[in-house]
């Protein structure tokens, strides 16, 4: 059995009887991932902070009007499971833990790299090899078949990696398949950029040709203007000195 939950309920949190959601849960399941930090009666056992769960500030818009700008700071989220059947290998992720209740306030949830008021908590759990439980006594349990037992447990253990191992390496192909993917669309992209390149060089080309094809068009214009206003000139010229001879 493994129970997790939010209980909304810390180890040291105690109701008017004595009684809490701590002594009741970690009783009847047997053991909690925070037992390193809290005895079974809720006490903290002095290995540093007490770990906390939740780490935030009601604001305004909170339909709890009464707790508006409290800060909850406390273990409010809970995994408990069966010591007979599982061993707690660690936790995944390191418990948060403050020094003071400023220094927690100043790390509020949630925030950009943890989008909840809650940390998560992720714990490496494993089931019990069958040598580590405590043997039943029972008159017709022969060593073939405990050793009947262990190899079944240890092949059932082999299955369970191998299809850990296969869901890794289909990720890891499905990673691959999309990688490659990537990288066809940035190859097709990087060619679309190399042909819109060339393309604008030989418009720049032809650019450069029209406009010196242009200034030579002006050069020659210029120039038959020039000739045609010397015509013009020599025209005038003679005709004024026809005007001024005298008659015979």
């Amino acid at each position: 059995l493994v129970l997790a939950l939010d209980a909304n309920s810390h180890p040291q949190l105690l109701a008017p009887n004595g009684s809490s959601c701590w002594r009741s849960l970690h009783g009847a399941v047997g053991a909690s991932v925070w037992d390193r930090f809290f005895d079974p009666s809720g006490a903290p056992s002095g290995h540093g902070p007490s770990p906390v769960t939740s780490n935030k500030v009601r604001g305004p818009s909170s339909a709890q009007v009464r707790k508006i700008g409290q800060h909850a700071f406390s273990l409010i989220d809970h995994v408990f499971f069966n010591p007979e059947a599982f061993i707690l290998r660690g936790h995944a992720l390191k418990p948060m833990q403050f020094a003071s209740h400023r220094e927690a306030l100043d790390e509020a949830q949630p925030s950009l790299s943890n989008p909840s008021d809650h940390y998560p908590v992720i714990v490496d759990m494993a089931w019990k090899r069958l040598e580590d439980k405590a043997p039943e006594p029972h008159e017709s349990t022969t060593r073939q078949e405990v050793g009947q037992l262990q190899l079944d447990e240890a092949r059932s253990r082999l299955e369970l990696e191998a299809e850990a191992l296969r869901s890794a390496l289909s990720a890891q192909e499905a990673q691959r398949e999309e990688l490659t993917e990537l990288q066809r669309e940035q190859m097709q992209q990087a060619a679309a950029l190399a042909e819109e390149a060339e393309t604008c060089a030989r418009l720049q080309s032809h650019l450069r040709e029209a406009v010196e094809a242009c200034g030579k068009l002006e050069q020659d214009c210029v120039g038959e203007l020039d000739d045609s206003d010397d015509d013009v000139e020599a025209v005038l010229s003679r005709s004024r000195s026809a005007s001024v001879q005298p008659r015979a």
